[in-house]
């Protein structure tokens, strides 16, 4: 479990640069719980389509029957919660 600072502010990116052999299968969290989320998005650009979250993890996955090279088990819920 990774708690915030109350009043603190954190920013958060990432990026995928493409798969990753761990060796091993990677487990993802089962869950994720973000409480108080605020996201100030009000200098944003013409072309912003809103803030991505969770992206889609693997483009190349389009049905059952893709099979990553190196297996992860992924989160399958995410609960976002503010005030």
């Amino acid at each position: 479990m990774v708690k915030a600072d109350e009043g603190a502010t954190y920013y958060i990116g990432g990026s995928y640069s493409g798969q990753h052999d761990f060796g091993y299968t990677c487990y993802m969290p089962e869950r994720i719980t973000i409480e108080n989320l605020k996201i100030d998005d009000s200098n944003h650009p013409e072309d912003y389509q809103g803030p991505a979250i969770f992206a889609n993890f693997n483009p190349q996955m389009t049905d059952d029957n893709y099979q990553e090279q190196f297996p992860y088990v992924k989160t399958r819920e995410a609960i976002l919660s503010g005030t």
